[in-house]
């Protein structure tokens, strides 16, 4: 069955702890023994879900929220995006569990959004690619994409915008220096080259920027786990 690592939940839903993030009551998100501390979040504006439909290069959106505010966490373990006032109204939102709001007013829309969040999260044992775009002319954005791979063969695709004057080479880079960390220390067999590639970027080693600043710039994983698998791997 696909995958999608966003999702609107109940607030307080802790049903699915390794599969989506968990909150409490008052909306805050649930800390992990792995995390080491909730403190590195920054403000994303808009989110994009795209899954690649098999046999093709083409990616189908399943979900898009834009002009919103998305506290977007990187962790020591995993990047989290959450989000309490998602639904403005006149958008479309898709994804397991969620809402469709073609129409109706904000009104509307705060009742439906009553008591549930915009979460989801993406383990660094799931990353596949990961990259980054700089703002560089007024067709593109601060934004970074995290691309995993998920159980039933499907590619996926999570797309944050940022608002301009956030490093999102910064950003990017510190997440692939948290995640080559975190895949060192999980209790899964390496191969050489797998070992030398997060040992590389544990230590610093940046993705290359692309030559051209209007693409974005790339770094694909050596191996990873299809989402949402991988959890007897994690360190003990």
């Amino acid at each position: 069955m696909a995958f999608n690592a966003v999702c609107i939940s109940e607030i307080g839903d802790q049903s699915n702890p390794y599969i989506y993030p968990t909150t409490d009551d008052m909306c805050n998100l649930g800390e992990e023994k792995w995390d080491n501390g909730l403190n590195n979040v920054i403000t994303a504006k808009s989110i994009l879900v795209q899954k690649k439909l098999k046999g093709t290069d083409n990616y189908v959106q399943v979900l898009h929220a834009m002009d919103i505010n998305i506290d977007f966490y990187v962790t020591d373990s995993r990047v989290v995006l959450l989000c309490k006032k998602y639904d403005k109204g006149g958008g479309w939102y898709g994804g397991i569990g969620a809402l469709v709001a073609n129409a109706g007013s904000k009104i509307m829309a705060a009742a439906r959004s009553k008591g549930k969040v915009l979460l989801g999260q993406v383990r660094y044992e799931w990353i596949a690619m990961l990259s980054y775009q700089r703002k560089v002319s007024w067709l593109t954005e601060e934004s970074i994409q995290v691309y995993y791979k998920d159980n039933d063969g499907t590619y996926w695709c999570i797309s944050l915008n940022f608002k301009k004057g956030t490093d999102t080479e910064f950003l990017a880079n510190n997440i692939l220096h948290r995640a080559c960390k975190y895949r060192l220390a999980m209790n899964d067999e390496k191969g050489e080259k797998e070992t030398e590639f997060f040992t590389k970027y544990s230590t610093g080693a940046n993705i290359t920027p692309n030559s051209n600043p209007k693409q974005y710039s790339d770094c694909i994983f050596p191996n990873f786990y299809f989402a949402p698998m991988g959890e007897d791997k994690r360190p003990n």
